[in-house]
């Protein structure tokens, strides 16, 4: 059987330890919660330690009653070691101002601790069992002012025969809980709740960061793709194909810009027919590298004012190679 919170007292404390278990008692009518409390004279067969330690390991948390008495006793000593050795957590509950002996206080020191001058046993088993659920503890007074329960036992009146018949519930209550008999209480619904926020805020950062880092590709995606247009365009220009600044001049787009230079590309290489027509004996003569006009007129036996008169719009200084120019 696994418990919550293993009561660690010494006999002399009987009664806070029973004051402890009746508000216990008044908690689970509102949580659902198991602890263990021996009432029995403290024994020393093999199989009641084994009680006491199966116990131990199978809790959450120890409530430890500190008190001169229980500091001094060997037995309580050796269940919070064993607690702490398998790392249960342990609260302490100062009952009186003794000093707690030095190798016990090195054990408890890492430990969560309260005084009773200046806590009440109702709100030290308020904190306890917030710790152990894992979820706030709604005081008492609270609880029954809002579901009207009605009072049972009180808290500084009971005796053994109640704590023994609350240990009887108890075990009870595990055989319907190991029979599937149970129903979800609150404090399961609050757990599941707790959970589920922290999975929905993980996953509401992971896409988060996700959305920020497609966010950056797609920037880049697209500084890419400009770069490589304009990469594109300047291969043209490079190959003689577009001309900037006829562009920038007529106010044509890249496309329209492409069609007329490669129409005008082919009225130079081609003479209408009308041309042909009027002179079927013309030279042209196609530029190659170092000529001008002044060469040509050597080279064709004319003159540089008939070639330029032949080639109204031609710029004498502005041929290139492979232009087509009439030189007779």
């Amino acid at each position: 059987m696994k418990y919550d919170i293993f009561i660690s007292y010494s006999r002399k404390d009987i009664e806070v330890a029973t004051k402890i278990c009746a508000v216990l008692n008044e908690y689970k009518k509102f949580y659902d919660f198991k602890y263990f409390f021996d009432i029995s004279e403290i024994g020393s067969s093999a199989a009641y330690l084994k009680k006491i330690a199966t116990a131990i390991d199978s809790s959450r948390a120890v409530l430890f009653v500190a008190s001169k008495d229980s500091c001094k006793s060997e037995f309580c000593s050796k269940e919070l070691l064993f607690a702490d050795k398998r790392g249960v957590r342990i609260h302490q509950y100062r009952i009186d101002n003794s000093d707690v002996p030095l190798d016990l206080d090195i054990l408890l020191g890492t430990h969560q601790y309260r005084e009773m001058s200046t806590t009440p046993i109702e709100c030290e088993v308020q904190e306890v069992l917030s710790d152990v659920l894992g979820y706030d503890v709604l005081p008492l007074a609270e609880l029954k002012s809002s579901n009207q329960v009605v009072d049972s036992c009180d808290a500084e009146k009971v005796d053994s025969d109640d704590v023994a018949t609350a240990s009887a519930a108890d075990d009870t209550t595990s055989d319907k809980l190991s029979k599937g008999e149970s129903k979800n209480d609150d404090g399961v619904i609050g757990r599941l709740l707790a959970a589920f926020r922290g999975l929905f805020a993980f996953c509401f950062k992971a896409i988060k960061t996700i959305a920020v880092v497609l966010g950056v590709v797609f920037v880049f995606i697209c500084f890419d793709v400009i770069c490589d247009d304009e990469a594109d365009d300047t291969d043209m220009e490079a190959d003689g194909k577009i001309d900037p600044n006829a562009a920038a001049k007529d106010g044509l787009s890249n496309n329209e810009e492409y069609v007329l230079f490669e129409d005008l590309k082919k009225d130079e290489q081609q003479p209408s027919a009308e041309e042909s027509a009027q002179d079927a004996s013309a030279v042209y003569h196609v530029i190659e590298s170092g000529d001008t006009f002044s060469l040509l007129a050597v080279k064709y036996e004319t003159t540089k004012a008939k070639i330029e008169e032949l080639n109204p719009g031609v710029d004498p200084r502005k041929i290139h190679l492979g232009q087509k120019i009439r030189v007779k």
